[in-house]
């Protein structure tokens, strides 16, 4: 977990991500990926390493780049706070 929290404190300090919380966003991560290895153990269906996490890290840029806009939009801010 700590690792991953590092890493998107890198995207933070970097410019890459924009308006997430580290630990909250490492635990969200997990939890995305958890399921593909539920899914293999359930069906035998292998999605390969490089493509979950190719996935789930373009769907965190996706949401970490427009999600400011939209939530200065809804009035809300990166934490959901109005």
């Amino acid at each position: 977990m700590s690792r991953v929290r590092r890493l998107i404190e890198d995207g933070l300090r970097e410019g890459e991500f924009q308006g997430l919380e580290p630990e909250l966003t490492a635990c969200l991560l997990f939890g995305m990926i958890h399921v593909f290895f539920m899914q293999r153990l359930a069906t035998g269906r292998r999605f390969p390493s490089e493509v979950v996490v190719a996935h789930t890290m373009a769907l965190l840029r996706h949401r970490a780049l427009l999600g400011s806009a939209a939530d200065h939009r809804s009035g809300h801010d990166a934490k959901g706070r109005r």
